[in-house]
């Protein structure tokens, strides 16, 4: 091949050396079939994938050339051989490509199988080797000779491996080898090499390894049972084309060309460009174009020579395939969203240093240990910025969270994508809802909130506190135009999307600061902060839907050009009186004896990596009503890093319970840090959050629901099934089954018909029946202690309080059908309830008569002039006498029961489906509001008198409904989950004789004196370990200038940033037009083809005509 071609000819799909014959695979006659094929084929790629089956063509995976199909070209060869050196792009610029990854087998374990991988982590950082032989001496003398030969040490080969490392891999085939290997001193904790994928339909196994999962699990599964989930870490889906609209695939050219004309719309199609939606053309007139600035790409990988990427400054492979460039799409398109210069899809920082790190495959599989690989490089290449793209329910999962917040320790600016699993209710995203990182949700181009977007507030702090408000702020999401693999641009959308756009303006942003300032502006806390101080709050949505609202990036520039380190929080002030923007806390007023408004502020601490409470937080009220309020607090005793949190507890006192009027005080504490570089003495600054809220006179009790969120068990870390076994979506309870989240219709029905909810977040024994007409058991998967039982019987009995149970499907055969093996875990996950814990419930009820059944029902019921869907639900087994009763529509048993026990009403009903907004079911929120009348005594339903009325105890003969064991779940393990402690937390109303238990901090939360270990020691530590390690690495960073950013020549030859905008169709349907008049040309070409050849046979023929009567006259 020509040395001048250079590598980026390959990946344009050209070919090197002998050029391909002009006319194809063959020289071949133009033909009016050949000339309207090839106009036909070109509308079809220009329009869309959707037109043709023909499969995609991918030259950096090293795919056939789609001239000759039959034919590998030099190009084709050359990236087969691997693109790991560095080379000479196609722009010029020295790049820096490192892809050390094994060929052994495709994945580099040696002792058979994935699914006996594990992450070792290490209490201290050194080098690989002596990681290994450190471990193995150690292990090895704990083991027996069969133990020893049941575990490796697994090698990997990246380039993070020449620096000092916190991990290592093993595999073990013996289990009991796990138990030995945590408790060698030197080892923090193990971990299974968790398996993630960008979608959830690419979760499935190859047979091979699915053969060896059955053969691991075999002697536990049973017959008839099934493994129902693929292996790979749950997570929000990659960003995809036209996120929740019809699917492209299939549909027809009339109707594609009818959707193409309605649409265009030219202000939508200079809007849906980053460009033109955040006009970064000013700053770049000033020089700021992100020059200067490392962002760190963490995805598929991008393509070397990217005509439309300016400054690849460095590209590393931490997966099994030999590449670094990207063979799906997806890595080349986040990048495009931060610095693309193409003309038709330009973006906000075009001269930034993209340093790609390839830690996901092309069919979108990564793995634990590729993550943190590449983290512990990012810290030795000092970037700034880190975009990741990806987020999941799974908060729990430790070496992944720490290392990211690690490296927000060490002063990485983090960016995740808040969620795509909108517009559910619940369903924050980890490491975004996570205090620490800036999680972006997504917008539309007229600024709507995109419908995929995840919301609802943070799951981690149930049932203790109140979750906090995510996303950090919200950006351009929706049919976002951006780059392709190769060259040119396509949409798609996504919070994956959003993430990189909000990447792109930080980015621009932090290349005005100058680099002597870098230390403390140029922060995670800094970056947040003039993020959320530029936003712009968009109408009639929540804050735990927008955050602060859209990202603004003349503002945040403004913001930061005056930073100084500071401390805020988020919000920074609370005026419940916001009816849209405090839903649905504003819902809810303050009273006198109710439960108290919790909410969960956000501390950004801009003085430093590490900050703590000089005293306690303190409320002051500033008017008379002001001082009727009770306010205590929680919060984090260590603010790391460059944050933490404080939860407020509000409530009226007692002597309030007439009092009317708004309320107003201020929270107040002060915040001090260490000092920044350079100084003597600390720094601290006292932060006031003004507090306005409405009061009023302590409702009637029936106009009082309170809602037991105690026990609702979700995942993670257990095994929580699905309410609705037809919703495919899903099959993880894991959005809270709270009435902010999944339960939200429900909530506003209440609210808007003058009802009152509480949420109870301790044990049934922690409040006053007295004060409430209905207690509400939604969906509850918990443990009940024998305490509660008593109590909540001569509550409803004696006191008068209704009881509203709204149970769901439990079944012990359907439970093991739903078994799977998760090779996140290595283990085989069996739920551990079913829909609802119906054999708690029946313990619970047993003194009231009432008791649910394992059977699984499904049908309607009709109730009035509704008509309510009951999904996978389950039947009632038993009722006492003198109650009414509900069958389904044709069915046997009944879903609905109502009666009188004592001096309360108490209403149970088999299914949450009409009333949760998650399982997208038929809802009902009326129906909840006629069971919570009568169970607090208001009105009998006008549907009431339908039942039939059965004057004995009931039981229900079908054979099919069968009683659960009464002992079912009491088994020690299974308690030790299920049954939370008898205690009355903070978020319980506090009377004088009641005891507060202190809720235990989260066990990740820091120590008082945390151990972040510095990315200078890192680097150091190779010099004091090997000096011929130290040399290698100076060699390899003298091999380019990746790590410095581009020269001044490469500076000044792009100066300007991206490439001049030259009207809207030019910019933006320039290769839509130019393939219409292509389409044009060759239609005219073969009407002039026809034409002429018609003439000439016309000519033709009546030459031969006239020789003809010329031989007839002759």
């Amino acid at each position: 091949p020509s040395a001048a071609a250079g590598p980026g000819l390959a990946g344009r799909g050209r070919a090197m050396g002998k050029p391909m014959p002009a006319g194809g695979c063959g020289t071949q006659k133009a033909s009016a079939a050949f000339v309207l094929g090839l106009a036909v084929a070109i509308l079809a790629v220009l329009l869309g994938p959707a037109f043709t089956t023909s499969p995609r063509f991918d030259f950096d995976a090293g795919a056939r050339s789609p001239q000759c199909p039959a034919r590998v070209t030099n190009a084709t060869l050359f990236d087969l051989q691997g693109d790991g050196a560095a080379g000479v792009g196609g722009s010029g610029s020295q790049r820096q490509n490192l892809d050390f990854t094994s060929a052994r087998d495709g994945r580099g374990l040696s002792l058979g199988n994935l699914y006996d991988r594990f992450v070792v982590t290490f209490r201290d950082y050194k080098l690989v080797g002596e990681h290994k032989a450190r471990l193995s001496q150690r292990l090895n003398a704990r083991l027996n000779e069969t133990q020893r030969s049941a575990w490796e040490w697994v090698d990997r080969k990246n380039v993070a491996l020449k620096y000092p490392t916190d991990f290592g891999l093993v595999a073990v085939k013996d289990r009991s080898v796990l138990d030995v290997l945590r408790s060698v001193d030197v080892v923090r904790d193990v971990f299974a090499d968790a398996k993630m994928a960008g979608r959830r339909e690419l979760l499935g196994t190859t047979e091979r390894e699915h053969k060896l999962a059955l053969e691991m699990v075999s002697d536990s599964l049973k017959p008839g049972d099934i493994l129902a989930k693929g292996p790979g870490r749950l997570h929000t889906p990659f960003s995809s084309d036209r996120l929740g609209e019809p699917s492209r695939h299939g549909r027809g050219l009339i109707s594609r060309a009818l959707s193409f004309a309605q649409g265009f719309n030219f202000s939508s199609f200079k809007r849906s460009q980053i460009k033109s939606l955040y006009k970064p053309e000013e700053l770049w007139k000033k020089g700021i174009t992100g020059k200067g600035i490392k962002v760190g790409i963490f995805d598929t990988g991008v393509r070397e020579d990217h005509p439309d990427l300016k400054n690849i400054a460095m590209r590393v492979n931490f997966t099994y395939q030999q590449s670094t460039s990207d063979g799906l799409g997806h890595g080349s398109f986040v990048a495009g969203c931060i610095a693309s210069v193409s003309p038709g899809c330009p973006s906000n920082a075009p001269d930034v240093a993209l340093h790609t790190f390839k830690v996901f495959t092309d069919d979108q599989t990564s793995y634990t240990s590729w993550y943190l690989d590449a983290l512990n490089y990012a810290m030795v290449v000092k970037l700034h910025i880190i975009n990741v793209s990806i987020g999941g329910p799974d908060w729990s999962d430790k070496p992944f969270v720490h290392k990211f917040r690690e490296l927000v320790g060490q002063g990485v600016i983090i960016i995740c994508a808040h969620g795509n699993a909108g517009p559910d209710y619940g369903t924050a995203n980890n490491p975004g809802d996570e205090h620490w990182s800036i999680a972006v949700g997504g917008h539309t181009d007229d600024f709507k909130i995109a419908h995929f977007q995840s919301r609802g507030h943070t799951m981690q702090e149930k049932p203790f506190g109140y979750g906090r408000i995510k996303p950090d702020v919200v950006a351009y999401g929706h049919q976002v135009s951006s780059l392709r693999m190769e060259r040119g641009c396509k949409e798609a959308s996504g919070t994956s999307v959003a993430s990189p756009v909000a990447a792109g303006i930080a980015a621009l942003v932090a290349s005005s600061v100058p680099e002597s300032e870098w230390h403390y502006k140029l922060t995670p806390a800094s970056m947040k902060q003039v993020l959320q101080e530029g936003a712009e709050r968009l109408p009639r949505e929540s804050i735990y839907i927008q955050g602060p609202g859209k990202a603004n990036l003349h503002k945040s520039f403004e913001a930061m050009q005056r930073y100084e380190p500071k401390v805020t929080v988020f919000p920074g002030s609370i005026d419940l009186l916001d009816q849209d923007y405090m839903w649905p806390l504003s819902k809810t007023p303050l009273y006198a004896t109710a439960m108290p408004l919790i909410m969960n502020l956000t501390i950004t601490n801009g003085l430093g990596a590490h900050g703590y409470f000089e005293k306690e937080p303190e409320f002051t009220a500033t008017n008379k009503l002001g001082e009727a309020l009770d306010v205590h607090f929680e919060r984090i005793n260590v603010l790391w890093p460059w944050s933490g949190w404080i939860a407020i507890f509000v409530q009226v006192r007692d002597s309030g319970r007439n009092l009317t009027g708004v309320a107003e005080g201020v929270i107040s504490f002060t915040i001090r840090s260490p000092p920044f570089p350079g100084e003597r003495e600390g720094r601290s600054q006292r932060v006031e959050v003004p507090f306005k809220a409405k009061v009023i006179r302590t409702p009637d009790r029936n106009k009082r629901v309170l809602w037991d969120d105690y026990h609702n068990i979700q995942y993670p870390p257990e095994y929580v099934p699905i309410d609705d076994l037809n919703y495919r979506k899903e099959m993880l309870d894991w959005n809270g089954d709270h009435p902010h989240t999944n339960f939200h219709p429900v909530f506003d029905a209440l609210t808007d018909n003058g009802y009152y909810v509480e949420v109870l977040g301790s044990s049934l024994t922690c409040f006053d029946a007295s004060n409430y007409g209905t207690l509400a058991l939604v969906d509850s998967e918990g443990e009940f202690h024998a305490e509660e039982i008593e109590k909540l019987h001569n509550d409803v009995s004696e006191g008068g309080l209704g009881l509203l149970i709204v149970g769901e499907w439990w079944n012990k055969q359907q439970m093991r059908r739903m078994k799977f093996f998760d090779d996140n875990t290595r283990d085989i996950w069996t739920p551990i309830v079913g829909g609802a814990n119906v054999p708690a419930l029946n313990r619970l009820l047993a003194d009231f008569g009432i008791a649910f059944s394992d059977e699984i029902t499904t049908g309607q019921i009709r109730l009035g002039r509704n008509v309510v869907s009951v999904n996978t639900g389950t039947s009632i087994k038993a009722f006492p006498a003198r109650s009414s009763l509900f069958t389904l529509d044709g069915g046997l048993s009944p879903v609905l029961g109502l009666t009188r026990v004592g001096q309360g009403n108490v209403l149970a009903f088999g299914d949450t489906s009409a009333f949760d907004f998650n399982t997208h079911a038929n809802l009902v929120p009326s129906l909840f509001l006629d069971f919570v009348k009568y169970t607090a005594g208001v009105a009998y339903p006008s549907w009431f008198k339908a039942g039939t009325v059965h004057n004995e105890a009931y039981e229900n003969g079908n054979m099919r409904a069968r009683l659960p064991n009464p002992s079912e779940g009491l088994d020690a393990k299974t308690l030790k989950i299920l049954r939370r402690p008898l205690e009355c937390h903070t978020n319980a109303r506090r009377p004088k004789e009641m005891p507060v238990a202190e809720r235990p901090l989260k066990p990740e939360e820091p120590v008082a004196n945390p151990v972040v270990p510095d990315a200078e020691v890192i680097m150091n530590g190779i010099h004091k370990v090997e000096e011929k390690v130290a040399t290698a690495v100076d060699g390899l960073l003298d091999v380019n200038h990746a790590l410095t950013g581009p020269s001044e020549e490469d500076a000044t030859s792009n100066a300007g940033g991206a490439m001049p905008h030259t009207g809207i169709v030019q910019a933006y349907f320039q290769r839509q037009l130019f393939g219409f008049l292509v389409v044009v040309v060759c239609l005219c070409v073969l009407i002039v083809w026809r034409k002429v050849h018609s003439g000439k046979r016309s000519k033709l023929r009546a030459t031969k005509n006239r020789y003809t009567r010329l031989r007839q006259i002759v």
